[in-house]
């Protein structure tokens, strides 16, 4: 009973103690006077109300409440509303609020029997009184939350289809260099020679690979649409470079599916690629990249690996220099 006497007691004085709500967050207030003069017309005139302005005396702060004092003592009621001074304090309603939950522990007290209720009781209201002063006394200034102020602003840029006049280096230069010299907006920029060098006839079909360094195919799309694209080659006969007449029969030109690679940064999805066997006879054509709507945009190639472009021979061909001609095609469409 002693310890829960003192415990109240404590927050008593806690609550009746003269303290402003707002000891955590002082705010300043003084007055300030503005003026204004205009000097138009009469000069002389003007000047001499200048130096009457300037000997004048602005009310302070008494007298700005005695003024009011004698305005509300005149008409009962005051004309004008009465504004924090410096040195105003704002009344704390702890006390008040103290006062009353301890007049509320000491009522239940006399009603309530003692033993586990009368206990439980206590405990109850010596926890409301805590919790109370917690939330009265935190500062005032949490009640304000801070303001925010936010703003829009725009950015803009405008993009056009790119340079069709120069002509796009390949990512992977080869060798021997394949460069078309090709512009536009969607151009092959590179399609590298197949070399399979030099063989003696065999009395069975054989398979050679390719010489050639860095070998590949590359295309490029400036149109800025994603419109797609398709790729495609068609193989003509190997003819001998000084009889015409002679030709490989049965030969047949493998490419690869290769590694496909872009300019740094591209963003666009890149197209599809594919490995294809070509008939040596003019016959047909195959697919080699395709880009559907919404990708393949920008510089794209397909650099294959020369031991994997390969050309079958049969045997029993005649000899001599033969030669073809890889007929690369562009569609600008995703379905050629």
């Amino acid at each position: 009973m002693k310890k829960t006497l003192f415990i109240i007691s404590l927050c008593a004085l806690f609550f009746i103690s003269p303290t402003s709500v707002f000891a955590n967050n002082p705010v300043s207030h003084a007055e300030s006077h503005a003026g204004i003069h205009f000097i138009s017309g009469d000069e002389e005139n003007d000047s001499a109300q200048h130096e009457k302005n300037k000997n004048a005396t602005y009310p302070s702060k008494s007298t700005n409440k005695t003024i009011e004092n004698e305005k509300r003592n005149s008409s009962g009621t005051a004309s004008i509303s009465h504004l924090p001074q410096t040195g105003d304090k704002a009344e704390s309603p702890l006390p008040s609020i103290g006062m009353i939950l301890i007049s509320i522990y000491f009522i239940q007290n006399k009603k309530k029997k003692r033993g586990k209720n009368t206990m439980k009781m206590k405990n109850l209201v010596i926890a409301t009184v805590i919790t109370g002063s917690a939330i009265v006394a935190s500062p005032a200034a949490q009640v304000f939350a801070e303001e925010t102020n936010t703003a829009n602003s725009h950015a803009f840029v405008s993009l056009t289809a790119g340079d069709t006049t120069t002509p796009v280096d390949p990512i992977d230069p080869s060798e021997p260099g394949g460069g078309t010299g090709n512009t536009g907006s969607l151009t092959i920029d590179n399609v590298t020679p197949f070399e399979f060098g030099t063989h003696q006839i065999s009395s069975t079909s054989e398979t050679y690979t390719s010489t050639a360094k860095n070998p590949n195919v590359q295309v490029t799309d400036r149109r800025g649409e994603g419109q797609g694209w398709t790729l495609q080659v068609a193989l003509s006969e190997f003819k001998d470079q000084t009889d015409a007449s002679k030709v490989l029969k049965g030969a047949e030109l493998t490419i690869p599916k290769g590694e496909l690679k872009t300019t740094a940064g591209n963003v666009s999805d890149a197209p599809n690629n594919f490995a294809s066997t070509l008939a040596a006879d003019g016959s047909g054509s195959a697919i080699i990249m395709q880009a559907n709507e919404k990708t393949g945009m920008g510089t794209w190639e397909d650099l294959f690996n020369n031991q994997e472009i390969k050309l079958t021979v049969p045997a029993g061909n005649y000899s001599g220099d033969y030669s073809s001609t890889l007929n690369w095609s562009l569609v600008d469409a995703p379905n050629a």
